[in-house]
């Protein structure tokens, strides 16, 4: 044999260098994330709440008016104190719904928006 030093063991039989050795997996998504923090989910859960009657319309279906935020769904019953986090309150307020402007021959000369679901805040005392 022309070469008496002993195969290495990183190689393999026909003496090209392990693969295995020099591959680094790389990291997903999962591992590259930053830990949540305590504070930033006790801050979810320590939204503001708000006290809320939702009034009587006929676009609520008979069951109540389902509200959907980042996951956390609601139903609100019209006529019922309902205690809320502020972000469905900016669902509430950005719920809107085009209305016919019409003049005196009640022709429609354009469109105007109008609340869809209308509530009463009630203001701690």
């Amino acid at each position: 044999m022309e070469n008496d030093k002993p195969m290495a063991s990183a190689e393999s039989a026909i003496g090209a260098p392990n693969i295995q050795a020099e591959f680094k997996p790389k990291r997903n998504r999962a591992s590259r994330a930053k830990p949540k923090t305590e504070a930033a989910a006790a801050s979810k859960d320590a939204e503001k709440m708000f006290e809320i009657t939702l009034h009587d319309s006929k676009e609520i279906p008979p069951n109540g008016q389902l509200i959907g935020v980042n996951g956390r769904q609601i139903f609100l019953k019209p006529g019922i104190r309902r205690k809320v986090p502020a972000s469905f309150l900016e669902v509430l307020d950005n719920a809107v719904q085009a209305l016919p402007e019409v003049n005196e021959k009640l022709q429609v000369i354009g469109m105007r928006n109008a609340p869809r679901l209308t509530y009463t805040l009630h203001r701690e005392a």
